[in-house]
């Protein structure tokens, strides 16, 4: 039924206000997009979709089917719908199958589960939100956890995109005196308070258990990775020296595939950093969101050059959700996101692969691949590019490789396999108080 209704593809910095309750799910938006790219006239279809400035002046980047390069945009297309970077938006007016963003009375708010993703949208397409309660004081009750709290505020101006706002509050009521009770704990705010205004202030909705939980899983994937010392990418002009700054956009130009990741990475507040590393080797740090270059490594241009594919790998990728400590030993803990990260180093090294091969098919030079076995990760690349082994058993065999042949540049001496490993083992120590 998807196939017979009128829809467009945006990259999500062209969604519009209007947009917004059109917009489909990113789990049902890649799985219609991958389904349709299979087929010959529906990946047609598909192309003749894209819509916005963002798809008006990348158009013509996209690889001929059949042509070499195809069927790594089809796989990087779906996962970027995947990821929300590219949106089904619905023009026929007719609610999506999982919306991502819903029209209430008091504005447009997220539902479902992309969470981020609807509150990104919304904080880009939308006027902020009313200071919270605990700031304006018109919330008569508020029950600890009892969802979402909502606060009272005047009607906002009505928008062409908004249903029709409410009727307005009734002048004649005011909000009680407060004693002098409330007033002091207005001025000693409570943990919950000082949350609420947090929370108002990023426009995501306030949970302490639910929150707190989410944080929780976020931070563990980054605190057991290795710091990847790191982007404006591009703008930057007291980290990134005018000389790399012309590097990588003549990189740019070469390969749709880093131009893509430099702008999605510039765009959610990444940093690249050519200046403050020294001797502490080349890395990304999701946490920060930082790429740091080892200032001791930038006499070679063609190895800045791979390092920036490899890295801004790394910064793209999605890793799996790390194994939690609880209830498990510490062997099955390390090994289990062993293997997560060694597969992070894998979707690294196939997306230095991913510009390399575009960089040489518009006959550039060959900046190589990051590591000491370049010809064993080209052998599995082109396994991958015939088709023989999907990208996930491509990331797992690379990954192979790097545990025990290859050493981390901030961790003399040791493999990655010893790097990881240690890490994951001092963390699940710290967890149980065992350190």
């Amino acid at each position: 039924m998807r196939a017979n209704r009128w829809f467009e593809i945006k990259h999500w910095t062209d969604i519009t206000v209007a947009d917004l309750p059109y917009v489909e799910s990113p789990f049902f938006a890649s799985s219609f997009i991958e389904r349709s790219l299979r087929d010959d006239f529906k990946a047609s279809d598909i192309i003749s979709s894209l819509s916005g400035y963002y798809f008006r002046s990348t158009k013509s980047d996209i690889p001929r089917k059949g042509a070499r390069g195809y069927k790594q945009w089809q796989e990087a297309f779906t996962k970027k719908a995947g990821l929300g970077e590219v949106l089904l938006v619905y023009k026929d007016k007719q609610k999506p199958f999982c919306s991502v963003v819903k029209e209430t009375e008091e504005g447009l708010t997220p539902e479902g589960d992309s969470f981020a993703l609807a509150n990104r949208l919304i904080a880009r397409a939308n006027p902020a939100p009313p200071p919270p309660p605990a700031v304006t004081g018109k919330v008569s009750e508020v029950t600890q956890l009892n969802g979402n709290v909502g606060w009272a505020s005047a009607p906002r101006e009505n928008k062409s995109y908004q249903s029709p706002p409410p009727a307005p509050r009734s002048e004649k009521q005011e909000p009680p005196a407060q004693s002098n009770e409330s007033e002091s704990a207005a001025v000693n705010k409570s943990s919950q308070t000082q949350t609420l205004e947090d929370a108002a202030q990023k426009g995501t909705p306030f949970c302490e258990v639910c929150e707190g939980q989410k944080a929780a899983e976020e931070n563990l994937f980054s605190e057991l990775s290795s710091p990847a010392p790191a982007p404006e990418i591009l703008h930057d002009k007291e980290n990134v020296p005018p000389i790399f700054s012309n590097i990588i956009n003549k990189l740019c130009k070469l390969s749709p595939t880093l131009d893509f990741n430099l702008e999605m990475l510039n765009a959610t507040g990444w940093k690249v950093d050519l200046t403050s590393s020294q001797g502490k080797g080349t890395v990304c740090d999701r946490k920060d969101k930082k790429i740091f270059f080892d200032t001791n490594e930038l006499s070679d241009k063609t190895a800045f050059c791979r390092n920036l594919a490899h890295e801004t790998g790394h910064a793209m990728n999605l890793p799996g959700r790390a194994k939690s400590p609880i209830g498990i030993s510490k062997e099955e803990f390390v090994n289990a996101n062993l293997k997560l990260m060694l597969a992070d180093e894998g979707e690294a090294t196939l997306a230095n692969m991913d510009v390399r091969a575009e960089i040489l098919e518009t006959d550039g030079a060959d900046i190589g691949v990051a590591g000491s076995q370049e010809t064993e990760y080209l052998k599995i690349y082109d396994e991958y590019c015939a088709g023989n082994i999907t990208r996930q058993e491509a990331r797992e065999k690379i990954g192979e490789i790097y545990a025990d042949k290859e050493k981390p540049s901030g961790a003399k001496g040791l493999t990655y396999r010893e790097h990881y490993g240690a890490r994951c083992a001092r963390f699940y120590d710290d967890y149980h108080g065992l350190s």
